[in-house]
């Protein structure tokens, strides 16, 4: 067998793929249609509501545009390195042991030969990471768990599908958005 990748190379093997023309389009649908999305249902819920008692609490802390991009961008990055860059790899990790996988490394003699050969994760592993990761994002969200989990999930997609850049442009665009309305209502 061959030299075995980490689980963040794992994940990351049908991204290498693709050409830039392919990752631009993937950071198109899932980091700006996500965060447009995310932004078009949390207004709905936050905007709409008659009670504040969904909202986050830093919100009424906002006085400023430059306090909303900056409490956006500090969440977004936070969070998205926290939930899906280290949770979704460690997860799937966790899975491959208790499946039976164990990394083997052998090096070669001064060879360089092309990349190692890697070892896809069952896709009900990687499924099952990304549902315990935005189960994780849920309970941290205690204002409104439920909306976080299904947002965790729409995140957890972006992560899979568009990278760890999608994911961030996709929390942040949603939350830019949204506290920028909760701001300008204040």
């Amino acid at each position: 067998m061959a030299c075995l990748q980490s689980p963040i190379a794992v994940l990351s093997l049908a991204l290498g793929i693709l050409s830039r023309r392919q990752r631009w389009l993937r950071y198109l649908i899932y980091g700006i249609g996500g965060g447009l999305l995310i932004y078009l249902t949390n207004s709905a819920l936050y905007l709409t509501a008659e009670s504040a008692e969904f909202r986050p609490a830093q919100v009424y802390n906002l006085d400023n545009e430059l306090k909303v991009f900056s409490l956006s961008a500090r969440t977004a990055l936070a969070e998205e390195t926290m939930y899906r860059l280290f949770a979704i790899p460690f997860l799937v990790s966790v899975g491959m042991r208790f499946y039976g996988w164990r990394p083997r490394f052998r090096f070669k003699s001064l060879s360089w030969g092309g990349p190692a050969k890697g070892v896809r994760p069952p896709q009900m592993m990687g499924l099952a990471a990304m549902l315990v990761s935005a189960l994780l994002f849920g309970m941290a969200h205690n204002n409104n768990p439920v909306a976080a989990f299904m947002f965790g999930l729409l995140l957890g997609v972006s992560f899979l599908r568009g990278g760890w850049e999608s994911c961030v442009t996709a929390h942040f665009l949603g939350n830019c958005l949204l506290f920028m309305g909760i701001y300008l209502q204040l």
